[in-house]
């Protein structure tokens, strides 16, 4: 396929969570790094922004979903709208990278967002960004594990990875994470074929 050509083949990936949480920064992140060739998908739909990428040979579109807002913040129809956006973005994806703010925690949007995620039977990376403003000293990084897990008690078994799209750390093992959680998928779908 040309350069900037949507592949049926390729794996994509849904960027999903709230606003501010750092959507764009991740897309950002990802398509900076020197193992990506990038192209972006002029009007592949209006809801949200393609992008493929090669990461290793392997060809991947992000798909970015410009956010769900929290609700009484702004007018309903565009409420409405960007939840709309990123349940079709959802719909359309193979993994489903949910963003959660490390310094907010949970949101009752989180949840309601990684339940649509677990109805549509998608393989789910939880991403807890801003990881660099957390204070060190305050709880260590398992208990915020075992809160996380906790509140998104129906996803306890979903792979969770701290990151900061800001300063770059973990950025490049979101794209490792979300291929092997789909290679996981796979072989469980292949394994329950065969049975």
């Amino acid at each position: 396929a040309a350069p900037g050509t949507p592949r049926h083949d390729a794996l994509k990936l849904a960027i999903v969570g709230r606003p501010n949480v750092g959507k764009s920064s991740i897309i950002n992140a990802l398509t900076r790094s020197e193992r990506v060739v990038v192209s972006s998908i002029p009007g592949t739909t209006r809801d949200a922004v393609d992008t493929a990428i090669i990461y290793e040979g392997i060809p991947v579109t992000l798909i970015d979903t410009a956010g769900i807002r929290r609700r009484g913040k702004i007018d309903p129809g565009v409420e409405k709208f960007s939840v709309v956006r990123s349940m079709r973005a959802i719909e359309r994806c193979d993994v489903a990278l949910l963003m959660i703010d490390a310094v907010e925690g949970i949101s009752a949007q989180d949840t309601h967002i990684a339940g649509y995620v677990k109805d549509e039977w998608k393989s789910t990376v939880v991403i807890v960004n801003k990881r660099d403003l957390l204070e060190k000293d305050n709880f260590t990084m398992q208990q915020f594990t075992e809160r996380i897990r906790n509140e998104l008690n129906f996803m306890d078994y979903v792979p969770l990875l701290f990151i900061s799209a800001k300063t770059g750390q973990r950025v490049e093992q979101v794209l490792p994470l979300a291929l092997r959680v789909q290679e996981e998928r796979l072989a469980r779908i292949n394994t329950g074929a065969l049975n």
